[in-house]
């Protein structure tokens, strides 16, 4: 029921990450809403090389993802209906998660999708995506992914633990007072998954 994120022929997969997962975050609490991944390169400057993962994620904290339906009308414009309705749709924060273990990333996966980076996805080259799940394919404990090559429907991928080089977790709301994580809850339940 998320709409489906594509970069076309760009190099935006840093936008489409973070575009997704914010369609993710809102669709928990709200109806569908189709983001703008375009609006959110725009406004972060990404190049025709692609962007940073800081220069798109302060730019959907500060800035927000405007809906699709306004970006087609409003593109090109200097517009106020653009920024109110990004505005809408801004990110809270983000952490980077900085031990890419497999326990470090499953437990920012657990609250919400993560950013995942790879050096190089089916022989292309840096790419990001969405990491919503694990799984183990053929021995390898990996993440399924959302991927942003298709246009009809959205793209799944896997990658193994050992390829990630770049992960955060998106901030929907600010957190009040310490952010706890159920450690022993967690690692009680996922003991065979830890110890894997």
């Amino acid at each position: 029921g998320i709409p489906v994120v594509s970069q076309g022929d760009t190099f935006s997969c840093v936008a489409c990450s973070v575009t997704w997962i914010r369609q993710y975050e809102e669709k928990q609490t709200e109806n569908t809403i189709s983001l703008s991944r375009e609006f959110l390169a725009e406004v972060s400057n990404t190049e025709s090389d692609g962007a940073t993962p800081s220069q798109v994620l302060n730019a959907a904290k500060k800035v927000g993802i405007c809906e699709s339906e306004t970006w087609l009308k409003e593109q090109g414009k200097l517009s106020v209906e653009l920024e109110l309705n990004a505005s809408a749709h801004k990110i809270a924060g983000y952490a980077y998660i900085t031990r890419l273990t497999p326990p470090s990333i499953y437990l920012a996966l657990i609250r919400n999708p993560i950013m995942v980076g790879v050096d190089s996805y089916q022989g292309s080259e840096p790419h990001m995506m969405a990491a919503y799940d694990v799984e183990i394919r053929d021995g390898v404990l990996g993440l399924k992914t959302k991927n942003w090559w298709k246009m009809d429907a959205q793209d799944e991928g896997w990658i193994p633990f050992s390829d990630v080089r770049f992960a955060a977790s998106i901030l929907s709301e600010k957190p009040k007072g310490k952010v706890r994580v159920p450690t022993f809850t967690v690692l009680k339940s996922k003991w065979s998954f830890l110890s894997y």
